[in-house]
This record gives C-alpha cells, structure tokens and sequence, in this order.
C-alpha cells in the first residue's frame, strides 16, 4: 500500500520526524491535538495520531520550529489513513494558497538542510 501512495507523490519529501498540533473540521468543538510528523514535502506531510481523521477532513496544523521563532500555520486535507502499530498515519494533502506557496517551500527545503534527528 506505501508504494501506491509513493507513485502518487509528486513532490520530495523531508524526513523530519517532530510533535505538531493539529484540529480536524470533524471535531465539534474543534479540540487542539498533539500528533507527529513524520515527513513534509511542498505538497503535504504524513502524521501520525492517536485518534483518527476520517479522510476527506479538513485539518489545521500548527507547526513550531524548535529553532525558529516563527509558528508555521498550514491548511491541509486528509488524503489517507491508516493504522500501524505506533498509531493511525494520516497523508495530508496541503491547502495552500498561491502567495504561501513560496513560504512553504523555504520551509522544506529549510528542513533538507538539517542535520538527520539522532
């Protein structure tokens, strides 16, 4: 099943494994989570959580550079899920507009540059 998602992926993605938080458009009362991301690219990120996102959701994510001071705020859509033994994976397909394009982009190839977590 990751080699369909892998011929589907049209951008290269960063292996950057960190805490995010995160809301789904599914919660009532749109409840803030902890969730980790496992890889970003330009066009999306994987997310690992423990309570799952129906794909088709829209979801906010929030995330903080330990290292920058700026908080990157993205809009995305879940693409799939799946459950694995560490939690539920998610793909989310970002949302971004034309004139935040340039900022995540620098974001990512940002993260390229960083040394791999031990």
């Amino acid at each position: 099943m990751a080699a369909a998602h892998a011929e589907r992926r049209q951008n290269d993605r960063v292996l950057f494994p960190m805490a995010i938080r995160y809301r789904s458009s599914s919660e009532l009362l749109g409840m803030w989570r902890e969730a980790m991301m496992l890889d970003v690219s330009t066009g999306g990120l994987r997310l690992r959580t423990h309570h799952p996102i129906e794909p088709g959701d829209r979801v906010e994510l929030h995330i903080q550079l330990p290292f920058r001071q700026q908080l990157y705020v993205l809009h995305g859509r879940v693409a799939w899920a799946h459950e694995t033994a560490a939690g539920v994976e998610h793909g989310i397909a970002f949302e971004v507009e034309p004139d935040h394009q340039v900022e995540l982009g620098e974001l990512v190839r940002f993260l390229m540059q960083q040394p791999p977590a031990p």
